[in-house]
């Protein structure tokens, strides 16, 4: 465009009555601007739509994109619990601005520094083999300017452009990529955006890279109470490996995003750590106080009382009922499934960890079941 641009400048100086043979040079003197100035080549990176990078190369992730070879300012970290999404295996990865702090005031809420950038990729398996379909950034640009992006990935994983309008399905799996305006249904109730770069998480004793430990260690924590000292022994999950397994879970993969304090769910099951530590007790935790409690959930086909969680009775449980639903006729109840959004594969590990707890609660503080 700009060869093109030179050459219609400088037919221009010539008039309408240049000779041939002056076209000629005129061609010629184009092509010497340019070889002149390398600098006027396009830059694949020129920013064009509201300051948004327009592919993944250009984020700061990578400080060479066609080796993969990730900058020394993104840091990863990989939490405790993770989200389902489908079985894709991701790779997380954080900056923060140098000389900056996160603001862990409200333990529960944190306030990330202006300039603070989070990655997330998903890989999945295509036709056999592991390959890289998509990559998410958040990006703080501003004290109320949170940008969340979408990145595609050829199948030869050698770019990944913008990707605004999501994906049904990459071809030759089920596997769903969001478009960027739907990301906002599950990140909406935070001061700032992130959900799994958060105490409870990063404190977990299988949580790895950037720990709550290692935020504390490098100085990049702070408050205007005591939580940015507050022990990582304090965050911890309560109740014995069954409890702590399934009360993580349902945290991450319905608390943390909608089943929270302030929301529209009918329920909590976050874990609160807003008085600056975790729930001493399982029976202190919120998601305990669904127990027993009655559901207006009701299964295709089914009679009499269902519950939140019916104490040894996980076929009585909406929890596990919509956990183990992936619904291509959803019922008169509407969208049984949950979670309800960009999944459409059971997570049997994690609907077998819910079962055991339910199945379990057979002695104190777990209540008799109600009747059905």
């Amino acid at each position: 465009m700009r060869m093109l641009l030179a050459c219609l400048t400088l037919l221009a100086a010539c008039g309408d009555d240049a000779a041939p043979e002056d076209l000629a040079v005129t061609l010629d003197l184009s092509v010497a601007v340019d070889l002149a100035h390398p600098d006027l080549a396009p830059n694949p990176c020129d920013v064009g739509d509201g300051g948004v990078p327009p592919s993944l190369e250009c984020t700061g992730l990578y400080s060479d994109f066609a080796a993969k070879t990730i900058s020394t300012s993104a840091i990863a970290y990989a939490p405790g619990q993770e989200f389902w999404s489908d079985g894709a295996k991701k790779s997380r990865y954080v900056e923060l601005p140098a000389g900056t702090k996160i603001d862990v005031t409200k333990l529960h809420d944190w306030v990330f520094p202006v300039g603070t950038k989070l990655w997330k990729e998903f890989r999945v398996d295509v036709g056999g083999a592991e390959k890289r379909v998509e990559t998410r950034l958040f990006w703080k640009r501003g004290d109320a300017d949170w940008v969340g992006v979408v990145y595609r990935w050829n199948d030869a994983e050698t770019a990944a452009p913008r990707l605004q309008t999501g994906l049904d399905a990459v071809p030759g799996t089920t596997y769903e990529i969001p478009a960027e305006n739907r990301c906002v249904s599950c990140h909406l109730g935070k001061t700032d955006k992130p959900l799994g770069f958060e105490a409870v998480l990063l404190a977990a004793p299988t949580a790895t890279g950037l720990t709550w430990a290692q935020l504390q260690t490098m100085g990049r924590l702070q408050a205007t109470n005591t939580n940015a000292a507050v022990a990582g022994a304090a965050l911890q999950v309560p109740g014995n490996a069954t409890e702590a397994a399934a009360l993580v879970y349902l945290h991450v993969n319905c608390g943390v995003s909608c089943h929270k304090a302030g929301s529209s769910a009918p329920f909590e099951m976050q874990l609160d750590v807003s008085s600056g530590a975790a729930p001493a007790t399982v029976a202190a935790t919120k998601t305990f106080g669904a127990i027993n409690v009655l559901s207006t959930y009701v299964p295709m086909g089914g009679t009499g009382n269902y519950y939140r969680i019916r104490p040894t009775d996980a076929a009585h449980s909406a929890v596990t009922l919509r956990m183990d639903r992936r619904d291509a006729d959803p019922g008169a109840s509407g969208i049984e499934q949950m979670p309800p959004l960009l999944t459409h594969k059971k997570d049997t590990a994690g609907l077998a960890a819910v079962t055991a707890w339910i199945t379990a609660m057979t002695a104190a503080p777990y209540p008799a079941p109600n009747p059905l």
